[in-house]
């Protein structure tokens, strides 16, 4: 009888903690023109919606909304006074509650872009951003993708395309990089993936990064390939937390038809679906609304239209369901009928198992997630007369509209002045790294290479990049990003009993390896650290041999 009075009262709970309503959408609007780049749920059950704005096409800069669980906005940061074309493509949480942020900025190359991140704290507040810069000929459309907090540490990985001048034999550019940063947003190190790819595919474009679980990035896009005709070829690639390509799959890479993967997922078997559209040659303008599903090694299992009656059709965002059932974000238009927003629900097989039409529109859904509720929240922009305007829709897991949550819950509490002001926040001191190699082992706060060790006279230790050479740049900050360390960047070195034997100055080191003469040191462990304006940056040891 208890159980009985408990289940009642759970129900009556539940029951006045929503109201029905028939439709959950919201929507947002800045200037003439917005178009959704992504949203998260924050860590108070909110939302964040990313979007970049470009009244009459330029300057193009970016906004982010914070909302309620029902999508009511509780604040709005603005970037940049639109004097600077800039944009944010990606906005992911971070561990303490705050925000990280990728994009590009035109501040030194106002024709193609560099890589941009920012940081904000819980209450979005402005930590620190960066700009790093790679001049040259081949430098362009360079440009921060995604980007994610790495599991148990305090760094960042993101997805770059087009970075540096980088390229195979031929002028082929090799487009996907990744970059780890320190939680300072300093460079740790750079790396090119994709770089075991067949002779016949080159300038590879990456559009979306995912991070499993496990901790498997798995990257999706386009490649032209060396067939008859040379058109788009799908493509999936793997990599680890450390760059290491684990493997690459080009999609039919000798089959005569083309497309391209613009976002992948991973359910808890391993098994990986990758969405995007698929055209044969002939007729040109016919797409069709594709799945490939291949398994955690990156084996094909299948490649497959979802629905083969379109006239035009592209995927955008997919979400996981369950293991069996997968839910895919498209635009579709059906012969004689306009385009549709609209939620194809699949099964694991790629059978369709029914399709929503959400609202007539050009536009697909841009990004999706599954909220902490199983819920599932879409944005995309949608056109409404001359503007561009950003839609936010959550569904229920029938993909119904969900009800409106009544019970009280307290936002931003990790922040103390509430509540939390709307304004714009500035670019004009981000840091503007330049000078920088092609691909980098910037590693700080971490291990120094110490050789031959065991030593008996003689040391080398290779010394990490150094940030130094601050100039001003018009109203920013131009960080050089050489071996020109700080006038006060030393190496200490202390025996097993933490006593210092030896300081050396690096304000004149040239070279990225230094060699010390420890002949008169005594036998035994030593430890070596480098700081960097009292800062230690990194640290290593090595083993004295008597003789």
């Amino acid at each position: 009888m208890k159980k009985i009075i408990l289940s009642i009262l759970l129900i009556l709970i539940i029951s006045t903690s929503f109201s029905q309503k028939d439709d959950w959408i919201r929507v947002f609007s800045e200037t003439e023109k917005d178009l959704s780049q992504n949203l998260i749920e924050t860590y108070d059950n909110g939302y964040i919606v990313l979007a970049i704005t470009y009244p009459g096409g330029y300057p193009r800069y970016s906004w982010i909304k914070k909302t309620d669980i029902n999508g009511e906005m509780l604040w709005e940061k603005k970037f940049g006074d639109g004097s600077t074309i800039f944009g944010f493509l990606d906005i992911q949480k971070t561990d303490d509650g705050g925000y990280i942020l990728t994009g590009t900025n035109y501040l030194l190359d106002n024709t193609f872009g560099d890589p941009f991140f920012m940081k904000l704290n819980a209450c979005g507040e402005k930590e620190w951003c960066r700009i790093f810069n790679h001049e040259g000929p081949l430098a362009f459309y360079e440009s921060g993708l995604n980007i994610f907090p790495v599991p148990n540490e305090d760094t960042y990985i993101s997805l770059v395309s087009l970075w540096g001048e980088k390229q195979w034999p031929g002028g082929v550019l090799q487009g996907i990089w990744l970059f780890k940063l320190n939680h300072d947003g300093e460079a740790i190190w750079m790396k090119n993936v994709f770089d075991q790819v067949q002779p016949e595919a080159w300038n590879e474009i990456p559009y979306q990064m995912f991070l499993s679980e496990e901790g498997e990035l798995i990257i999706s896009g386009m490649t032209l390939y060396g067939d008859p005709i040379g058109f788009h070829k799908p493509f999936v690639v793997s990599a680890a937390l450390d760059g290491t390509e684990n493997w690459w799959y080009i999609v039919a890479q000798n089959e005569e038809w083309r497309g391209e993967v613009n976002q992948a997922i991973k359910d808890s078997y391993g098994n990986i679906y990758a969405t995007g559209w698929f055209a044969e040659y002939e007729p040109a303008d016919i797409y069709y609304p594709g799945i490939h599903k291949l398994d955690t090694n990156g084996n094909i299992i299948y490649s497959k239209r979802i629905i083969d009656s379109t006239e035009q059709a592209n995927t955008f965002c997919i979400n996981m369901v369950n293991d069996s059932t997968i839910d895919v974000a498209a635009a579709m238009k059906y012969p004689g009928q306009p385009f549709h927003n609209t939620i194809i629900r699949i099964d694991s097989s790629g059978n369709v198992l029914f399709e929503k039409q959400i609202l007539q529109s050009d536009f697909g859904f841009s990004n999706s997630i599954k909220t902490f509720d199983d819920k599932f929240l879409y944005v995309g922009p949608f056109k409404e007369g001359n503007f561009t305007k950003i839609h936010l829709h959550k569904f229920n897991s029938d993909l119904e509209y969900d009800s409106i949550y009544n019970q009280p819950l307290e936002y931003d509490y990790m922040c103390d002045d509430l509540p939390i002001v709307s304004d714009t926040i500035s670019i004009s001191d981000c840091d503007i790294w330049t000078n920088l190699p092609d691909e980098i082992e910037y590693r700080m706060a971490q291990k120094l290479v110490v050789y031959p060790n065991p030593a008996r006279e003689k040391i080398k230790i290779k010394l990490p990049w150094a940030t130094a050479v601050e100039q001003p740049f018009g109203p920013f900050t131009s960080r050089h990003y050489n071996l020109q360390y700080f006038k006060n960047s030393i190496l200490k070195i202390y025996d097993i009993y933490g006593k210092q034997v030896k300081e050396i100055s690096l304000k004149n080191q040239q070279e990225n390896e230094l060699e010390i003469d420890v002949s008169t040191f005594p036998a035994g462990i030593y430890l070596i650290n480098l700081y960097e304006n009292n800062r230690k940056m990194a640290s290593g040891k090595f083993v004295k041999n008597r003789w």
